[in-house]
């Protein structure tokens, strides 16, 4: 069996759930690093 890879938007999300009151409702599970213009980059590199 391999060792499952977690991505660093879904570690933070998973941190996420233990900090803040779920009563606080949440869409997208993505954390953005950085944005210029219409370009969104998220915690993982990927352009949204």
């Amino acid at each position: 069996m391999g060792v499952e890879s977690i991505s660093k938007t879904q570690e933070l999300f998973e941190r996420r759930k233990k900090l803040v009151p779920n009563a606080l409702g949440i869409f997208n599970p993505s954390s953005i690093q950085k944005a210029k213009g219409a370009i969104i980059i998220d915690a993982d590199g990927r352009e949204l």
